[in-house]
Formats: structure tokens, C-alpha cells, sequence
């Protein structure tokens, strides 16, 4: 069976229209790019507001660790954190992808990511990183400062 054929009766069992599926891509090379969801240029294009939110793969430390490059950068609404689309590039991108998608696929913010554990050291914490820079965003000034003021102790 090929992924069109499962995608059509994924729809057909979920009652979704096909265009309306979240489907993710990747792209097999050295590194991998993957990607779900819109693009910026085609938000852009409809006139939609968004905030990008990028990492490279040299501020987590597993792929420090591992002399792993790359970067994931996640498109979502500035207001509630909705995610619009994503983009790894990485040796893993086609595998880290899914967490992504499955948060589109079930409507989950960003802010809701941020609340996700992930294990230590993995290459997914980028995800947890970018989400919680959304988080940081969304903080008044006032709580930012008392935020600093509470780390440095």
C-alpha cells in the first residue's frame, strides 16, 4: 500500500478532507530536512501574523555532544502560540518531525509544549527550548525581571 493510498483511507476514516491532514515531509540527505505545515512565505502571502521561533542544534547539548548541526524553527501564531509550521534540519529531522506534528494534528500551543519533560540530554529538547521561548514572550515586564531576579539566586 502506498502513503497516498494510507492517507486517503486515513481521511476517509477520520472523515477529515485530505487537504485538511497535517502531513509532514522529509527530504533524505545528509542532514535531513523535514518539514509540517505552512512555510513562512506562504503565510506572507496570506496576510498572516506570525512569530518564528529558531534554534540551532549547538545550543543543545546532546548535539554538542555528538559534533551534531542543524536548526528547527517553528512558526506559530504570536498571540496564542498556535503552531502554523516547522522546519528541522538535522540527522535526525525525519524522526524529531512527529512531536511537531502530532502537536498540530492535536491543536496543542506552544505553551502547552513548554510542559512537556523531555529526557536529558536528547535532541528533541530543542522543541522543549523554542517552546519555552514563546513562554518567555509572553511574560510582562514585570515578571520578566522578577523571573531573572529569581534565577540568579
Amino acid at each position: 500500500m502506498t502513503s497516498y493510498s494510507i492517507l486517503l483511507c486515513n481521511s476517509i476514516i477520520s472523515r477529515k478532507k485530505t487537504s485538511s491532514l497535517i502531513v509532514p515531509r522529509v527530504t533524505y540527505c545528509q542532514p535531513e530536512v523535514a518539514h509540517v505545515g505552512a512555510y513562512a512565505h506562504e503565510l506572507e502571502e496570506d496576510g498572516r501574523t506570525f512569530r518564528r521561533y529558531r534554534m540551532d542544534f549547538d545550543e543543545v547539548d546532546r548535539a554538542v555532544i555528538e559534533e551534531q548541526k542543524g536548526y528547527c524553527a517553528i512558526l506559530a501564531d504570536p498571540k496564542k502560540g498556535i503552531i502554523l509550521g516547522a522546519t528541522i534540519v538535522h540527522d535526525q529531522a525525519g524522526e524529531m518531525i512527529s512531536q511537531i506534528t502530532q502537536a498540530m494534528t492535536a491543536s496543542l500551543s506552544l505553551g502547552k509544549l513548554s510542559e512537556v519533560i523531555h529526557p536529558y540530554p536528547t535532541r528533541t529538547e530543542i522543541i522543549k527550548k523554542l517552546a519555552d521561548g514563546y513562554k518567555r514572550s509572553k511574560l510582562t515586564p514585570v515578571a520578566a525581571t522578577l523571573l531573572k531576579w529569581v534565577v540568579k539566586i
